[in-house]
């Protein structure tokens, strides 16, 4: 095909001969091909050398994509040191602005976004990094789950926890570590009634720490409430004969 001409239709007989004498030294059932492969950081030009540094043998048609892939993600590393790249090895990360997303946040771009799974609607399953929301947005959801046995946290900037509920399903508020069923640890305000089906119970450093049935009220305790009972049989035996319809007792 020495003419080589644009306007010329070639026999099947001389494309056949064309292509075997071109082909002849390639052999294609060895376990690398002839041809140059692509450049390292370590000489040549891009596209000459062999894939890798000047010492690895070809990639060949025997080569698996699992191999292929942590080949190139090797050689991606050193061209990222012999250019000062950043680290471009693996998919860690990526840019994404979310103008569209405005309810989120409005034309926040987050420099660095990383989950375990997202699916086909968006949904992510697991964010591995920190993500900052914007001031005054808000974030809408029907249910919000613990990722782990954890438990579920909501803190405030310093990092004191405002509400915790721990592995066992206690909740507490204004600590991270609740012994009850809900734990408050400063004063809490009821609006309405409350509806107590058990007990009161104090801690020793309340103000009143104990409630006593105590016909004779012995104890005399500034910390400790009367039962109505108490208290009646108290002012009873007291005013035992005294004449209260008289002009002075007796």
């Amino acid at each position: 095909m020495s003419s080589n001409l644009s306007a010329a239709l070639a026999t099947q007989q001389s494309i056949k001969v064309y292509v075997d004498d071109t082909m002849t030294g390639h052999d294609h059932d060895s376990d690398y091909y002839t041809q140059t492969q692509l450049g390292s950081t370590t000489g040549g030009t891009e596209g000459a050398s062999l894939i890798g540094t000047d010492t690895k043998s070809n990639l060949n048609n025997a080569t698996t994509l699992e191999v292929a892939m942590t080949e190139l993600d090797t050689r991606a590393s050193e061209w990222n040191t012999a250019y000062g790249w950043d680290d471009h090895s693996t998919q860690n990360y990526f840019d994404t602005d979310i103008d569209d997303l405005d309810d989120l946040s409005d034309g926040t771009t987050y420099q660095r976004v990383a989950a375990t799974e997202v699916d086909a609607s968006g949904y992510v399953t697991v964010l591995t990094e920190d993500v900052t929301q914007a001031d005054a947005k808000y974030i809408a959801t029907d249910k919000v789950q613990a990722r782990d046995t954890d438990g579920l946290s909501l803190f405030e900037d310093g990092g004191e926890g405002i509400f915790v509920e721990d592995i066992t399903g206690n909740v507490g508020i204004g600590t991270t570590t609740p012994d009850s069923l809900l734990e408050v640890t400063t004063t809490a305000h009821v609006g309405t009634d409350l509806t107590v089906d058990g007990n009161f119970a104090f801690d020793a450093g309340s103000t009143v720490d104990t409630i006593l049935d105590q016909d004779d009220m012995s104890s005399n305790l500034s910390t400790a409430l009367a039962t109505q009972q108490s208290i009646k049989v108290y002012v009873d035996d007291t005013m035992t004969g005294h004449d209260h319809d008289s002009d002075y007792y007796t």
